[in-house]
């Protein structure tokens, strides 16, 4: 044993000064290397999991993962972050990621995504305050207004269903920030966009709003006029908490073939407004509680 030391030890004396240079260069890269190697796994996995919550939050759950067990309310949000980040990105970054039509890698879940990342604005964290502004009490009246004398809204074709009444609501609720009043008029869907250019002309700066930009602090308010389908809807807003919804929020649910199909207008507490397929009538109910539930924010307000 001292003999194997005695030699050892001799051997390390016999190494010239440059050699321990090139060793202590050698060692290192190999750390460097080692570390660049678990930054960029680290970033690949924070990419990966973000554009997963920006797809979950546009177009829902993946309708391709088979359940075990009932979906939670809300796509379980307990497990994204609660902190805004310091610097948000003011587009979507991923609004110009494309896929090669024969990439068997990508899912349809993803190419869905992709195409609704070309219109949704880049969602944070699920927003955990409550939205406490004139333009959600507005929108409150005017869903409960639908329900008297059985009355909804109509889509372009004349067609009663629940797209149409959150388009209504939502126009002539944001025209409140800018008009400074709440007008609970019996307008249809057919009306959202003459609403809008109506309540655009009454102050400088005013414009409709767009579903990427109806969220932008940086902006002047906007008389919001949605997409015309739900799955164009559920793109747009920032997602809320479902604790935190607050009457005006948006509520989609019954998720099919990576789509929302059904959309209701909360009206505060856990109850919201929406359009009974089939029979074209208005009907207040309870957000559905065993099913996947998504909530966007598209009003103005205290959040």
């Amino acid at each position: 044993m001292l003999n194997r030391v005695i030699m050892l030890s001799m051997l390390v004396a016999l190494i010239p000064t440059w050699g321990w240079i090139i060793l202590v260069v050698v060692v290192l890269i190999i750390l460097i290397m080692l570390l660049v190697v678990v930054v960029t796994g680290s970033t690949t996995e924070a990419l990966s999991s973000d554009f997963h919550y920006q797809c979950d939050s546009a177009i829902g759950p993946d309708s391709a993962v088979v359940r075990t067990e009932q979906p939670v309310p809300g796509g379980d949000e307990s497990r994204y972050p609660t902190q805004l980040p310091s610097a948000a990105p003011t587009t979507n970054p991923y609004a110009s990621l494309t896929a090669a039509p024969d990439d068997k890698s990508v899912s349809a879940w993803q190419r869905t995504c992709l195409t609704a990342m070309r219109a949704a604005p880049y969602q944070l964290p699920p927003l955990r305050s409550f939205n406490n502004g004139p333009a959600s009490e507005c929108a409150r009246q005017l869903a409960l207004s639908k329900l008297q004398g059985g009355g909804s809204a109509q889509n372009a074709g004349g067609e009663s269903n629940d797209a149409a009444l959150a388009r209504s609501v939502i126009a002539q609720a944001s025209a409140t920030l800018v008009t400074g009043r709440c007008d609970t008029g019996g307008a249809t869907g057919q009306d959202a966009d003459r609403s809008a250019s109506a309540a655009g002309a009454g102050g400088a700066g005013y414009t409709q709003g767009g579903c990427a930009a109806i969220t932008n602090a940086n902006v002047f308010p906007t008389v919001v006029v949605l997409p015309v389908s739900v799955a164009g809807q559920a793109a747009c807003g920032q997602r809320v908490a479902v604790s935190a919804m607050s009457a005006g929020d948006l509520v989609f649910w019954d998720f099919r073939d990576n789509a929302p199909t059904r959309v209701g207008v909360a009206v505060g507490g856990a109850q919201l407004v929406t359009v009974e397929p089939g029979t074209g009538q208005a009907v207040q109910q309870f957000v559905p509680a065993n099913a996947d539930v998504r909530v966007k924010r598209v009003l103005r307000g205290a959040a």
